[in-house]
């Protein structure tokens, strides 16, 4: 952990395998691994070990986010949505896992409910310039233009040199 937490991404996974090559099913190994690999870029290497985290600590929103992250990186969107749904059933107030959920939903279409996630991620952050833009998006998804207009407004008055492109 403390290899991980100074950044050497090519520590901290040796370190992780040795723990595990122990042969215990560490959760704090299994997860931590497989965030790292997440890090460098692997997440078909992540999925696995973040899978197993989750099986061996059910009660770990940490985990099912993490686990939802990776497969939004696969594109396994489906998959990554029941994992920020369970992230949320043990942690209501977990934002980002909202947050991405929203982002999910509006990959898939979805776009009420997805603004529903975007309005509740506003009411804890309601400086976050992403969430204002992808509620726009939403808003424009369900032909609510004026709408999509402000909250895009919104996004850039808050984040005025962003770079991500309105739709």
């Amino acid at each position: 952990l403390r290899l991980h937490q100074t950044g050497d991404l090519e520590g901290a996974p040796r370190a992780y395998g040795k723990v595990l090559e122990s042969g215990g099913c560490h959760f704090q190994d299994l997860s931590f691994l497989g965030y790292v690999r997440l890090q460098q870029g692997r997440p078909d290497e992540a999925e696995p070990l973040i899978g197993r985290a989750t099986e061996v600590n059910p009660r770990s929103p940490d985990a099912f986010y993490n686990r939802g992250c990776v497969l939004q990186e696969l594109k396994r969107d489906e998959d990554a949505l029941s994992c920020f749904d369970r992230a949320l059933a043990l942690k209501a107030d977990y934002n980002e896992a909202r947050f991405n959920r929203g982002a999910t939903l509006l990959k898939l279409l979805r776009f009420r409910e997805a603004l529903a996630d975007f309005e509740a991620a506003l009411v804890a952050t309601p400086r976050d310039a992403e969430s204002w833009h992808n509620r726009g998006d939403a808003l424009a998804g369900l032909h609510r233009p004026g709408e999509a207009i402000l909250s895009y407004g919104r996004a850039l008055e808050l984040a005025p040199a962003s770079t991500k492109t309105l739709t």
